[in-house]
């Protein structure tokens, strides 16, 4: 990249820029001069993943697939999205009865998690 300041070809390095101890920010500096360099607009990461996939598919010659969605609420009845799902490091209990659950596991007395 060419900096703004100095006019060299240089690479932008991060700088912290500190109050004491305490970060107050991280920002893009010329390697060069050391002049904060502007920054760029950020992407959205749904805009970034969708150039990834639409940069590969014009690599592979084909072209992009649909993205699929999950419809129904029958998809997310799931035990790990119950109000009653209990995770534990070493095993993962039902609130309900106290018996141990599958995390991807369904069950009839599913309420959902809010």
């Amino acid at each position: 990249m060419k900096c703004p300041f100095c006019g060299e070809d240089s690479f932008a390095k991060k700088k912290n820029i500190m109050d004491g101890w305490t970060l107050v920010k991280t920002v893009s500096v010329c390697a060069l001069c050391g002049k904060e360099l502007p920054e760029k607009e950020p992407a959205g990461a749904e805009n970034k993943t969708d150039a990834r996939r639409a940069g590969l598919a014009a690599l592979l010659g084909e072209d992009l697939p649909e993205k699929v969605t999950l419809a129904g609420s029958s998809e997310r009845d799931f035990c790990r999205n119950c109000r009653h799902f209990i995770e534990h490091p070493f095993r993962t209990l039902c609130g309900r009865n106290g018996s141990a659950a599958d995390p991807m596991g369904s069950c009839p007395e599913f309420e959902e998690r809010h």
